[in-house]
């Protein structure tokens, strides 16, 4: 808590506790504007804090400044668009308050944008000296002596905002980049496939060939049957011989 107290952008001041716009010798005492953050590259947090509270300084004078030139105008000097050129130099310093970055890539995106709002608001307010310094010149002692507190006033806040450029650079130079990073790729949707066994590729069509004759079977010479022995038989003794018979006579 206590960091945060300390480092925290301050409130805008009460109006009872204001300083007065009638006294032109008092002033805010801002120091050196953005002197505190050109080296903490490292804890942008803390340095946007700190510029902040630097703004809101140098807005109080701007304010007390433009207050003032109100207060001459009213007594016949033409000081109206002076007093509202300080006015805007303040709308553009509340944006840069709020709109001080707190992260690296931050920072190196808007580094035009900050460098260019305190250049201009450095270059307004230059002008706005050297015009009071010439109507001085043709005013009234009372009113030169007035003017003359007003212009040396403005010509230092001219250079209070230059200041802050310088240091400011250096904080945005001691930046180290982001790391890009690669853009996220979005797969389709895929669905769930039916993984089928594959089927083994078919063998080639094989070759026709001619129908092989059947094996001749070898032919084994057999010996010639043998005819069927007949059966043996008793052998008979023979007849004896018969007498040959005499043909009878006639």
């Amino acid at each position: 808590m206590a960091t945060i107290y300390l480092y925290g952008p301050k409130p805008p001041p009460a109006p009872s506790e204001r300083l007065p716009a009638e006294d032109f010798s008092v002033w805010i005492e801002a120091g050196d504007p953005f002197s505190r953050i050109e080296n903490m590259s490292s804890d942008l947090r803390s340095a946007a804090n700190l510029a902040r509270q630097d703004l809101g300084d140098l807005n109080q004078n701007l304010d007390l400044l433009a207050s003032r030139l109100e207060i001459i105008e009213t007594k016949g000097v033409g000081v109206r668009e002076l007093k509202e050129m300080v006015r805007e130099v303040m709308r553009r310093v509340d944006v840069l308050s709020r709109e001080f970055p707190e992260f690296p890539g931050r920072a190196i995106e808007k580094k035009d944008f900050l460098l260019g709002s305190l250049d201009h608001c450095s270059t307004n307010l230059k002008y706005v000296s050297e015009k009071l310094l010439e109507i001085s010149k043709t005013s009234p002692p009372e009113i030169s002596t007035s003017l003359g507190i007003l212009q040396v006033r403005s010509s230092k806040l001219a250079e209070d905002f230059q200041k802050a450029k310088s240091h400011l650079v250096k904080l945005l130079e001691s930046i180290k980049p982001p790391a890009p990073v690669s853009p996220a790729i979005l797969l389709p949707e895929l669905k769930p496939v039916e993984v089928r066994p594959e089927k083994p590729p078919e063998a080639p069509p094989a070759e026709e060939k001619p129908p092989e004759k059947p094996p001749e079977e070898k032919r084994t010479e057999q010996p010639p049957e043998k005819p069927p022995e007949k059966p043996e038989t008793p052998e008979q003794p023979a007849a004896p011989p018969q007498p040959e018979s005499k043909p009878a006579a006639g």
